[in-house]
C-alpha cells in the first residue's frame, strides 16, 4: 500500500461503510473511463503480439470492472451509470476497443459477477446476471465465465475453512500486516474471513445454479467454475449440458499435480484443506503460504522428485 504510485480507481465515491477498507480512491471522470476502455484494447493487442490465443476480462471478485456493474458501487449519472444496460457500457466499449486494436477475429472472454452477496449492504440477483450475459453476447464477447461475488471484502468467492495459518504470527502474518497498512485493518480483514467461512463453507460445484442459468440463456460458450475438484464433477457438468468448459484455478496452489490426478481418476486432497485466499497480497503471485499445504507438497515431492518443492 505504501508503494502505490497511483490511488486505486473507482466508478463512484466509495460507500460510507466501505471507506475503512477502501481509502483514497480516485473516482474516474467520463473521459477517463473512455480512455480506460481504449487502454484495454491496446493491452489486448500486446497480448496477441506476444502469442496469446485470447484474453479474458476480469469482471468479477469486486474489482474495478465488477464495481461498474454493481449498483452498490456504481452510482454514476453519465453514460456509464444508471440502468444495467448503461452500467455495462464500459464492457461494450472495451470489446469494441479490442476489436479495433487486436483485430475483430481476436477472441475476448468475460468473467463476471452474475450474482452478488452482501445484503444489507447491497447486492443483485441472478436475474440481473442473466441480463448481463445477454448484453455480453450482443456486444460480441466470445465466451462467458459467470460466478458469484460479494460486495464485501471476504472469502465468499473461494469458500472453505477459515485460513487460520494466514493470520498466525510469523512470515505470512507479517506480510499481510504490511499489505493492510495497520493492525486494525488486518483484524478487520481477519474478522471478515472468519464470518465468510461460517456463512460460505465449502460445497462441491457451488456455482452450479449460476453457470447453468447463464448457459440456458446464451448461445456462446460458458465456463463452469467454483468448487470443481474431481473428474466426476467435471464430466457430470458437461454431460448435463450445464456448461461447455470447466475451469479450475486456485486448487493448483495446493495441488500442482491436479491435472494429472484428475485425468487419471486419482484421488485429490482438496476437500477439507484451506485454500489460499490472499497469496498475491502476501507476496509473489503463485506462491502458496499455507504451511500445511507446503508440508504436503514436500512429502509429495520426496515421493515424486519431478515435482518442484516450494521455497
Amino acid at each position: 500500500m505504501a508503494r502505490r504510485l497511483l490511488p486505486p480507481l473507482a466508478p463512484s465515491p466509495v460507500p460510507w461503510w466501505a471507506r475503512f477498507v477502501h481509502r483514497g480512491a480516485h473516482v474516474l471522470t467520463t473521459e477517463e473511463v473512455a480512455a480506460l476502455a481504449r487502454r484495454f484494447g491496446q493491452v489486448a493487442a500486446w497480448a496477441r503480439e506476444a502469442g496469446y490465443d485470447a484474453v479474458q476480462l476480469a469482471g468479477g471478485n469486486a474489482k474495478l470492472l465488477h464495481q461498474f456493474l454493481s449498483p452498490t458501487y456504481n452510482r454514476r449519472d453519465d453514460r456509464y451509470g444508471g440502468l444495467v444496460e448503461k452500467r455495462f457500457q464500459l464492457f461494450r466499449e472495451i470489446r469494441k476497443a479490442v476489436a479495433e486494436e487486436a483485430g475483430e477475429d481476436y477472441p475476448v472472454w468475460l468473467k463476471f459477477a452474475a450474482t452478488e452477496i452482501g445484503r444489507p449492504f447491497g447486492g443483485y440477483g441472478l436475474d440481473m446476471g442473466v441480463a448481463v450475459a445477454k448484453l455480453a453476447e450482443d456486444a460480441g464477447f466470445d465466451a462467458l465465465t459467470p460466478a458469484g461475488a460479494s460486495v464485501l471484502p471476504n472469502t465468499a468467492i473461494c469458500r472453505g475453512a477459515y485460513p487460520s495459518a494466514s493470520f498466525t504470527p510469523g512470515k505470512v502474518h507479517d506480510k499481510l500486516r504490511a499489505f493492510q497498512g495497520s493492525a486494525l485493518r488486518l483484524r478487520t480483514t481477519q474478522a471478515g474471513f472468519w464470518v465468510a467461512s461460517k456463512r460460505f463453507p465449502f460445497r462441491p460445484v457451488w456455482n452450479r445454479s449460476i453457470f447453468s442459468a447463464v448457459k440456458a440463456a446464451v448461445r456462446i460458450p460458458v465456463f463452469a467454475v467454483g468448487g470443481i475438484r474431481t473428474r466426476e464433477e467435471a464430466e457430470d457438468i458437461l454431460a448435463r449440458g450445464e456448461a461447455d468448459m470447466v475451469g479450475v484455478g486456485r486448487p493448483f496452489y495446493a495441488e500442482p499435480a491436479l491435472a494429472e490426478k484428475i485425468s487419471r481418476g486419482r484421488r485429490t486432497d482438496l476437500r477439507e484443506q484451506q485454500l489460499v485466499h490472499r497469496a498475491a497480497d502476501a507476496g509473489p503471485a503463485g506462491v502458496c503460504y499455507d504451511p500445511r499445504v507446503n508440508e504436503r507438497r514436500r512429502a509429495s515431492a520426496a515421493k515424486s522428485p519431478h515435482i518442484r518443492q516450494p521455497a
